[in-house]
């Protein structure tokens, strides 16, 4: 009998340091975003987009005209227990081409909310 109380008691730990991880909040990065030094390797008015996405990599999305931008993103995102995750960081850099294909500018923003 006195082993089933501890088994018991063994028992009721566990489930309350499982249910207790559930209450803190997990983070998770999505997308990418290039660090400032790669950044720098890209000249407006002499890189191309071939050059762009062979320094940089290939963007998470583009504009739908041919001579439309490469934006990079990423994205933090809470997740705490059973709620909806929610962003609480977005980093977006875009980067401009002329009409030749060649790059004529490139901006960062980043939008934090928490």
């Amino acid at each position: 009998m006195g082993q089933n109380r501890i088994r018991a008691g063994w028992l009721v730990t566990l489930v309350a340091v499982v249910g207790l991880s559930g209450c803190t909040a997990q983070y998770q990065n999505h997308g990418y975003m290039p660090d400032q030094q790669t950044l720098s390797q890209i000249t407006p008015g002499v890189d191309t987009r071939e050059t762009v996405d062979e320094v940089i990599g290939s963007p998470t999305t583009s504009g739908v005209l041919k001579d439309s931008s490469f934006y990079y993103v990423r994205s933090r995102v809470k997740r705490y227990a059973f709620l909806r995750p929610k962003v609480v960081e977005r980093e977006v850099l875009a980067i401009s081409f002329n009409s030749s294909g060649i790059v004529s500018n490139h901006a960062a923003s980043m939008l934090t909310k928490e």
